[in-house]
């Protein structure tokens, strides 16, 4: 059976003016017709003699010198994967930075095996620029997402988040009724505090609930884990459903990602003064989320 993935790491030039596809052709048994789509796709990775960064490289017949290293990830089924990115839309577009609804299926960011699903790549081919990354979504989840245009941009916002100074709800419907109509969750995650808190939006004939959850902390998977936690994981979640069997078969009956999304930012204008009350607010139209429709 033909292998379906190949990777070359940490390789060195051996001698000046070679083109990379030349070398990479020589490594892997694929066409360099696939080898020009991998670069495309961003799986192909180059670091300068004397640099510390690797970096993509999309032109294939980029010039090698002695000693520069580089490396190339393909994997059959992630090249010929697409993503919904006709389903994500822009809600703010500033010289400063763009807020954009990211639907699920896309990933925020690419892997070292290509950015071509990504919702960062998409812009930056769309506007033919640099992007920065604020913060992230799992793949699997929608909503809204902010990219800086500037490095000075991406500094500001990026310390709203990481100092937890940004407001951020979620929507998710969850299995069964929950007991109370609002209430928080403080299960601390990978040895560091989090916080949840929630509250009931509608009890569904079908046994779930949608509830709205503000999340204070910003842990990994930090709502999916949490709802699993009081015994109410998120519907369509494959990877926090604990044991029970009866949520295991549930889920199947549902696509195949989590019903949750971010519905809705807020922060202070990182431009502003110190007292000016000045707040950046965005939020998605709730008919994108409340179906959560059945597969």
């Amino acid at each position: 059976m033909k292998k379906s993935s190949y990777s070359v790491k940490g390789v060195h030039a051996e001698k000046d003016s070679q083109k990379l596809i030349e070398v990479i052709a020589a490594k892997v048994p694929i066409s360099k017709v696939v080898i020009k789509k991998v670069f495309t796709a961003g799986g192909a990775w180059l670091k300068k003699k004397g640099r510390r960064e690797l970096l993509r490289v999309r032109r294939a017949d980029t010039l090698l010198a002695l000693g520069d290293a580089f490396e190339f990830y393909y994997d059959q089924d992630l090249l010929e994967k697409s993503a919904p990115l006709d389903e994500c839309f822009v809600l703010e577009d500033n010289p400063r930075f763009c807020v954009w609804f990211k639907a699920s299926g896309v990933l925020s960011q690419g892997t070292k095996y290509g950015d071509h699903c990504s919702l960062l790549r998409h812009l930056e081919v769309q506007t033919k620029r640099e992007i920065f990354l604020i913060h992230r979504l799992d793949r699997e989840v929608s909503g809204l997402m902010v990219f800086a245009y500037t490095r000075d941009a991406a500094r500001r916002l990026s310390m709203l988040w990481s100092q937890n100074l940004v407001e951020k709800r979620y929507l998710a419907l969850v299995y069964g009724h929950l007991k109370q109509s609002e209430g928080e969750i403080t299960f601390p995650l990978d040895g560091k505090s989090a916080k949840s808190i929630y509250k009931v939006r509608e009890l569904r004939a079908d046994m779930t609930t949608l509830v709205e959850i503000k999340i204070i902390s910003g842990r990994l998977h930090q709502i999916r884990r949490h709802m699993q936690m009081i015994g109410h994981p998120v519907v369509g979640d494959r990877e926090h459903t604990g044991t029970d069997a009866r949520v295991i078969e549930r889920n199947k009956d549902w696509r195949s990602w989590p019903a949750l999304a971010a519905i809705s930012l807020s922060f202070s204008d990182p431009w502003g003064r110190k007292e000016s009350d000045k707040r950046f607010h965005y939020e998605i139209d709730e008919s994108l989320y409340v179906s959560f429709a059945k597969k």
